[in-house]
């Protein structure tokens, strides 16, 4: 369904819904906990000394003190969860994850710093929180996760962001991955207007995602599987990894799903990157067992068929294959079908079977692994 603000907005909903204009109705996940609310800043330039500083010297470098016209708020006491630091991981799901605690942790959460800019002549304030997590594939899974929200990326009005890693823009907050990390910011005023905040979170929110990114170690980038996936027709942010669940089969491992458009019609790409080919054999012949994929015949190439969906669901067709050690499979989009939809009309929201053979092709005649 359509998402009229950034999607995984829940996180912000129980503190500033109308102010962000952020959309929490029918969301099902709940809310986490209340941050402090915005410290008014004293008259004049709050940021004219230089602003303050982050307290935490592990991750003080990645806070630049000062970006256009904020700074760092020497008024709020950063917060560090996680090794090392004054509180631990349960502490952060009371104070501030709340609901979406386990969540985390099932990425690999470990360890958050919670940090407050503040406009030099206003009370807006930027709560900038950064999460580091286990491993690049966990934190990529989380920040996939917040972008789509398990919804369709198609219909969202989230808008790509430019920074080093990847990120996404939306009314009032902004989400940045990079390596090991995530960083979710939020635009608060206690005097704008929704629409004024859109606007001036909009300017704001991209200059200090910006600056973070660029300070945040380097390393080897995104997940492979991520890297396997062809970036031509595929939609803006349309890109979710996932560290277990492929094909609804638990027990897969990760991979990363792409979403695609040519004209009216939408598909779907699966790239899975394993080891070594012994493990990707492993995963052609789980889904032949579980899936009872066949080979057709007359294939240009060796390839499984299989289908999944049926009752409620409509059904969705998949062509599955291997490159040494990458797995990839091509399929219908299933949010651009229904169940009990007519030839005619699928085949005006699909792609068929020899049009996914010729998308499969090249991925399989790549020269080099991701």
């Amino acid at each position: 369904m359509p998402s009229s603000a950034l999607p995984g907005s829940a996180i912000w909903c129980s503190i500033g819904v109308l102010a962000l204009g952020i959309a929490c109705r029918g969301n099902t996940e709940p809310e986490p906990g209340a941050v402090p609310p915005p410290i008014a800043s004293a008259a004049g330039d709050v940021c004219a000394s230089g602003g303050g500083e982050v307290s935490d010297t592990e991750t003080q470098a990645y806070f630049p003190r000062t970006v256009a016209s904020f700074c760092i708020d020497r008024n709020y006491d950063t917060r560090v969860y996680g090794a090392g630091a004054r509180w631990n991981l349960d502490d952060v799901c009371l104070q501030l994850l709340n609901g979406e605690c386990e969540s985390y942790k099932a990425h690999g959460l470990r360890r958050v710093v919670n940090v407050r800019y503040v406009a030099g002549q206003s009370a807006d304030t930027v709560d900038v929180r950064l999460s580091k997590f286990s491993s690049t594939e966990g934190a990529f899974a989380f920040f996939s996760k917040r972008v789509t929200a398990s919804s369709d990326p198609a219909l969202t009005t989230v808008r790509k962001m430019s920074v080093a890693g990847a990120g996404a823009l939306g009314s009032g907050i902004a989400y940045l991955w990079r390596e090991k990390y995530l960083v979710e910011l939020r635009y608060d005023s206690i005097a704008e207007t929704p629409a004024a905040i859109v606007k001036l979170s909009d300017a704001a929110l991209p200059k200090i995602a910006s600056r973070i990114a660029d300070a945040l170690p380097p390393g080897v980038g995104l997940p492979a599987s991520v890297r396997a996936l062809p970036a031509e027709e595929r939609i803006d942010l349309g890109v979710v990894y996932r560290t277990d669940g492929l094909f609804g089969l638990q027990g897969s491992g990760g991979g990363a799903e792409g979403y695609y458009r040519v004209g009216k019609k939408r598909y779907r790409v699966v790239a899975i990157a394993r080891q070594d080919e012994d493990s990707a054999k492993d995963v052609i012949n789980t889904i032949k067992r579980e899936f009872r994929a066949k080979s057709p015949k007359n294939s240009p190439f060796p390839v499984l068929r299989f289908r999944l969906g049926g009752g409620d669901q409509p059904f969705v067709e998949w062509a599955i294959s291997r490159r040494r050690s990458v797995v990839f499979a091509v399929g219908d989009e299933s949010y651009a079908l229904q169940a009990g939809m007519s030839q005619p009309d699928r085949e005006q929201a699909s792609i068929d079977w020899r049009e996914k053979l010729r998308r499969l092709r090249p991925l399989l005649e790549g020269s080099t692994d991701p």
